[in-house]
């Protein structure tokens, strides 16, 4: 009989056992933990931020619901304003999914709020109107035509926080559309007695197109205003069950047919009244594809379409066209049909004119000046001539008069009037002669006591006299500048004047333009004592913009447009020049006048606006926008339009002290559209131009 060692079993038994869970353990660490758990109770998982604040749970809800909840997250910032464009009885409100600053990981949706309270109105539930997580377009009604609306966006997280008021988008009124002329023939007019149907027989959506058998119904059957739009299911009533003129305009009551109870096509040109659609009965925007064609296709016509608007003959050849890219690369062009389709007049897409005449009834203006004002200040030539042939009449040393002269002159201009001779004596031994210019200002003709304007002298025997002279018209009282040549012999018996060839002596009055400020002053020089100060005179000189810079709409310091004006955000420009060569230029002057040049290209309205004009102290293309000053000068500018504005006297001295250096397009704050337009810029045909007229 053998003997067992129980103690040696027992410690087998153990060590196979702890095999067993070892391996049980390691199988344990390869498969999914928490395979089979669940939380059970109300009580959610709960996530803190780093303050300790709970930011989110999973679970149970404070409402009672299972799901995931947030709390206590930051608001998000401010959405974009809106966007607004007037429907039929309603407002289109688009969001382009922007936020006034980075847009927030916790967002949930905003909140669209419109009101006839005014601008001011506050964002409550009463007057939300629909929500958007993301950008779209949200059409808010119906609305009452005719009355004013505003809109306002909310921004919200998830966990309900909301974010500041957007800007206010406003006023803007509903568009008020009622066609007269709508489908043929709903109900056929043998199928009802008189007033037998009224509104109060028939439920909401009971009669569809299955219910009625095609000219049923006739409008005689029909009471006005029984049958509305909620009475219609969508799409029961098509163009097949309507007879040509059952429906009139007295059977449809205001707005019961709208868009939604139309089908696609079911309207065209053959169901409408010539007539019946005004521009009150069309949306702001229509959008068309293709080709809009008026005439003949395929003769005489005019079509419009992506490229432009074109004119055809009877022939099909091209006569106007107008557009983005016309012929020859012009923006507008006039064509000869029967010259092979030669361009007559075009405009260019930078305002160049070319044409074969050109008759101007109102102004012609030339660099923002009035033609007549540009081509007033230039000399107009020769305004008088004379001419005195040869004479055997000898005068004595007394003073003879032998030849007068009248001039027409003008207030403001200058004239020189200028001529030369020859004379002998007689006896032959030489002697002295004088000639003599007397006149007379107030028209009556001068005689040998007349004022002297000037005299000759000759001290040979045969010698010339030569005179040159200049007046002001503004001292010829009666426009009339009259002189009289006189000549009398000093030293000998007789004098007489005396010419060469077919011309015979020759006087000559010219028109030098404008009168300028006189320059002059007596210079001694030399000799020990101080050089007389240098004569003045007055000068223009302009200096183009070298630098533009705008703020707002189109962001920050951008420098290839001109804005001015609110249009969803201020607009406001700094114009730069050459303000150390302006400041050298102007050094010691005197300031006469100081001029801007600017080219307006739009205006929000067709009647033009108003720019205003400030300083700034600014050298160089700036970071940010600053000013000396605002509205120092408002100006009304067409739309189109290019024109010197003048400025005060005090901006010039400004730039030539350097408290200035530039000037500033700013509306100062007026929300008003009048100010809201677009100008050339630096650099740009037609771009600013400072002009300055001083005395130095």
């Amino acid at each position: 009989m053998v003997s067992r060692d129980t103690s040696a079993q027992a410690l087998a038994q153990q060590l196979t056992d702890m095999v067993k869970r070892i391996e049980q353990l390691e199988y344990a660490q390869r498969t999914t933990q928490l395979q089979n758990a669940s939380v059970h109770g109300n009580r959610p998982l709960k996530f803190y931020d780093q303050n300790g604040n709970i930011r989110q749970t999973i679970g149970a809800l404070p409402d009672g619901t299972f799901g995931l909840g947030a709390a206590n997250g930051a608001a998000p910032p401010r959405p974009t304003s809106p966007i607004v464009v007037s429907t039929s009885h309603g407002l289109a409100i688009t969001w382009n999914g922007l936020f006034s600053s980075a847009r927030p990981g916790d967002f949930r949706d905003i909140s669209i709020h419109v009101s006839s309270a005014g601008s001011g109105f506050v964002p409550t539930d009463v007057n939300k109107v629909a929500s958007l997580s993301r950008s779209g377009t949200y059409i808010a009604g119906p609305l009452t035509p005719g009355i004013d609306y505003w809109v306002k966006f909310l921004a919200w997280n998830t966990s309900g926080e909301e974010s500041d008021v957007s800007l206010t988008a406003g006023p803007y009124q509903p568009l008020q559309v009622v066609a007269e002329a709508v489908i043929n023939g709903i109900v056929d007019q043998l199928a009802l007695a008189d007033n037998a149907v009224t509104e109060a027989k028939i439920a909401a959506q009971a009669i569809t197109e299955t219910k009625i058998a095609n000219d049923a119904i006739t409008s005689p059957k029909i009471v006005a205003d029984a049958i509305q739009a909620v009475h219609m299911a969508v799409d029961s009533i098509l163009a097949d069950n309507i007879v040509s003129g059952a429906v009139t305009a007295s059977k449809i009551a205001a707005l019961a047919v709208e868009s939604a109870h139309i089908a696609a096509n079911a309207i065209n040109a053959g169901h409408l009244q010539a007539g019946i659609i005004t521009a009150d009965k069309l949306a702001a925007i229509i959008v068309l594809a293709g080709q809009v064609i008026v005439g003949d296709p395929e003769a005489s016509r005019l079509v419009l379409d992506a490229a432009g608007l074109t004119q055809y003959d009877e022939d099909g050849n091209i006569v106007t066209q107008f557009g983005a890219n016309p012929m020859g690369g012009n923006f507008l062009t006039i064509v000869d049909p029967e010259q092979t389709q030669t361009a007559l007049a075009s405009i260019s897409s930078t305002g160049d004119i070319a044409c074969q005449d050109l008759t101007v009834g109102g102004k012609l203006i030339l660099n923002g000046l009035e033609a007549s004002v540009e081509f007033d200040n230039r000399p107009k030539g020769v305004v008088a001539v004379g001419q005195l042939y040869y004479s055997a009449e000898y005068w004595t040393n007394s003073e003879q008069g032998f030849f007068e002269m009248e001039i027409p002159t003008e207030p403001g201009r200058m004239y020189r009037v200028m001529s030369n001779m020859l004379s002998d004596d007689d006896p032959d031994a030489a002697g002295e002669a004088e000639l003599l210019i007397r006149y007379t200002t107030d028209g009556s003709r001068p005689t040998v006591t007349s004022p002297i304007q000037t005299a000759s002298f000759r001290r040979n025997k045969f010698g010339g006299h030569s005179f040159m002279f200049v007046i002001s018209g503004s001292d010829v009282t009666s426009n009339r500048f009259r002189f009289l040549v006189t000549m009398h012999a000093i030293t000998s018996v007789y004098h007489r004047p005396w010419t060469l060839g077919d011309n015979g002596w020759v006087v000559l009055a010219e028109d030098i333009g404008r009168i300028i400020q006189q320059s002059a002053i007596k210079s001694i020089g030399g000799g020990g004592g101080s050089p007389p100060p240098p004569p003045t005179a007055t000068y223009v000189k302009q200096w183009p913009a070298v630098w533009t810079a705008c703020w707002g709409q189109l962001g920050s310091a951008v420098p290839n447009d001109i804005l001015q004006g609110f249009y969803l955000t201020h607009n406001f420009t700094m114009l730069g020049f050459d303000d150390p060569d302006i400041r050298s230029v102007l050094s010691g002057a005197t300031i006469n006048a100081i001029a801007v040049y600017l080219t307006s290209y739009h205006w929000y309205s067709s009647a033009g606006g108003y720019v205003r004009l400030g300083t700034h102290n600014v050298t160089g293309f700036p970071g940010s926008y600053s000013n000396t000053g605002l509205n120092r000068v408002q100006e009304h500018m067409n739309k189109p339009d290019s024109k010197w504005i003048m400025l005060p006297n005090a901006i010039g001295n400004e730039l030539r002290d350097n408290t200035n250096k530039g000037l500033v397009i700013d509306h100062a704050g007026d929300t008003s559209l009048n100010f809201y337009g677009r100008f050339r810029a630096a650099g740009q045909p037609g771009g600013p131009v400072l002009s300055i007229t001083y005395t130095k």
